[in-house]
C-alpha cells in the first residue's frame, strides 16, 4: 500500500512512528477513537534492539494520538498488506498470573455456570483458547480475537521536525492498535517478513 498524501509520522532515536487513524464507526460507540501505530526500525535489522529499547522504557512505546498531531510531507511511503493469527492455550499463562483457584480441583466450583444434575462432580477449568487475527489491507484493518474455555468436571526524546520523511515497511517491524482516548491497546504484533505478507 502507498500514497502521496501526507501522514502522521514522528521520527525517534534508532526508529520512525507512523499513526493511521480509523474512521469513527456508527452506532453507540461513537466515542472511541481507534489507530494503528506502526514502530519501523531505522536498520533493516533493528526489530530485536528496538524492541528491547522500548520494553525499557514503556512510556516511549506506548505513543498517543497528541504526541502525533501534525501530518508530515512524505517522500517514499509504503506499508505492506499483512495477515496475522495467533493461537494459544492460555492456560498456563493464567496460571503464572496467579489465577489458580479456577483450574483446581476442589477449590474450584464453576457448577452454576452449566446445566448438571446435583450429584454431579464439581466443574473446572481445563484449558482456556485464545487466537486472534489481523487483517491490513487498501480498505483498512480487520481485527478479531476469541477466547474459549474449556470445563471439565472433577479433576484437577523527540529528534528536530524533518520536512520530508521516508516511511518504507520493507522490513520487520512492530504494530499495535490502540483505542486513543482511553491508551488502551487492543493488538500488538510483530512483521517480521513484510515481503511475504499478504
Amino acid at each position: 500500500m502507498s500514497s502521496g498524501k501526507r501522514q502522521y509520522i514522528a521520527c525517534r532515536a534508532g526508529y520512525k512512528v507512523l499513526r493511521l487513524s480509523y474512521a469513527r464507526g456508527g452506532g453507540r460507540h461513537t466515542d472511541r477513537l481507534f489507530s494503528m501505530y506502526i514502530y519501523l526500525p531505522d536498520e533493516r535489522h533493528g526489530l530485536p534492539d528496538m524492541l528491547r529499547k522500548l520494553c525499557s522504557d514503556p512510556a516511549a512505546l506506548i505513543e498517543s494520538s497528541a504526541t502525533l498531531t501534525k501530518k508530515v510531507p512524505v517522500g517514499a511511503f509504503m506499508v505492506p498488506r499483512f495477515t496475522l493469527s495467533y493461537k494459544t492455550n492460555a492456560a498456563e499463562t493464567l496460571r503464572d498470573l496467579g489465577l489458580i483457584l479456577p483450574f483446581e480441583y476442589p477449590g474450584a466450583d464453576l457448577s452454576e455456570m452449566v446445566e448438571s444434575s446435583p450429584e454431579a462432580e464439581k466443574i473446572v477449568v481445563s484449558a482456556v483458547y485464545h487466537e486472534s487475527v489481523v487483517e491490513v489491507n487498501e480498505e483498512g484493518t480487520e481485527a478479531a480475537a476469541a477466547t474459549a474455555v474449556v470445563m471439565t468436571f472433577g479433576c484437577a526524546a523527540p529528534s528536530a521536525p524533518v520536512h520530508v520523511v521516508d516511511f518504507v515497511a520493507d522490513h520487520p517491524f512492530m504494530f499495535l492498535i490502540k483505542e486513543d482516548l482511553t491508551g488502551v491497546v487492543v493488538f500488538a504484533g510483530q512483521v517480521t517478513n513484510p515481503s511475504s505478507s499478504t
